[in-house]
């Protein structure tokens, strides 16, 4: 008789336990369409000088478990030197702004970084920037996008 309730028991709890797991795991397994984060970011095009190396979109979820979906990143590199009015021209570009000193120099004026965010009410824009010049300038580009918690 015992065992029967101890084995009843077990059941009982573990059920209470798995469906409210399984629940979660499905729904935060859903995704919704990147579509609107896609074209937010988007209306950011740099030149022709900037190759893109990488994206990647999370998509909308039922339930976001970083807070940050949806959400999407684009990396670019190049060998133009970043700049207050270079990045200022671009963001204006994008319909996007900032008034900002957003440039500023790291240890050397060979060595400087670009910060920039902006916030339209309905999504989170951030850019980061870092060129190095020696022989040669490079500079990596960064642009996040993710969709304002509601």
């Amino acid at each position: 008789m015992k065992k029967k309730v101890i084995i009843w028991v077990g059941a009982i709890v573990s059920v209470l336990i798995l469906i409210p797991l399984v629940v979660f795991i499905v729904l935060s397994y859903q995704h919704g369409s990147i579509e609107p984060i896609e074209t937010e970011i988007g209306k950011f095009k740099p030149d022709s000088s900037w190759q893109l190396v990488s994206e990647d979109f999370q998509p909308p979820r039922t339930i976001c478990l970083d807070g940050n979906c949806p959400s999407a990143q684009r990396v670019w590199h190049s060998r133009v030197a970043m700049s207050n009015d270079v990045l200022n021209s671009m963001l204006k570009g994008a319909g996007w702004s900032t008034s900002d000193d957003i440039c500023r120099n790291k240890q050397t004026v060979e060595d400087y970084s670009c910060f920039a965010t902006i916030d339209d009410g309905e999504y989170t824009v951030q850019i980061s920037t870092n060129t190095k010049q020696s022989k040669t300038i490079e500079t990596e580009m960064i642009v996040n996008v993710w969709k304002r918690a509601q």
